[in-house]
């Protein structure tokens, strides 16, 4: 079984989100953390990550989004604002989902890719600013 390799952005809080909700899972792999937005790509090349999953509080621009995703196509990016109550997934599509609250359960299925998210798609492009 391939490893989903998690690579995320942002403050260590985040982090210990994520580690404490993907423990469990055997198939998901919490790499490093990139304290800042400026470490991004790089990170994300060496990594070779599948899921990058973003602070909220300070998400990426449109740019920053359009080159993480010209850089790596099949990468799916998660910005995660618990602030907010909510969360977006970008791809490399013609559309955001917008996914709303995001519990444990949900962030397991981002992560992993299951398409029975309960998110409406919007008609926004996957790098157009929110």
């Amino acid at each position: 079984m391939e490893r989903i390799r998690v690579l995320i952005v942002g403050s260590w809080l985040l982090r210990d989100i994520v580690e404490q909700v993907t423990d469990e899972h055997a198939d998901i792999e919490v790499l490093q953390d990139v304290p800042r937005r400026a470490g991004m790509e790089q990170a994300l090349r060496e990594s070779r990550a599948t899921v990058v999953i973003c602070d909220g509080r300070d998400p990426p621009s449109a740019a920053e989004l359009d080159a993480l995703l010209r850089q790596s196509p099949s990468v799916r990016i998660l910005v995660y604002d618990k602030a907010a109550g909510g969360s977006s997934l970008w791809q490399l599509r013609p559309h955001e989902r917008e996914l709303g609250e995001l519990g444990p359960d949900a962030l397991i299925a981002v992560i992993r890719a299951t398409p029975t998210l309960t998110g409406q798609p919007t008609s926004r492009s996957a790098v157009e600013p929110r």
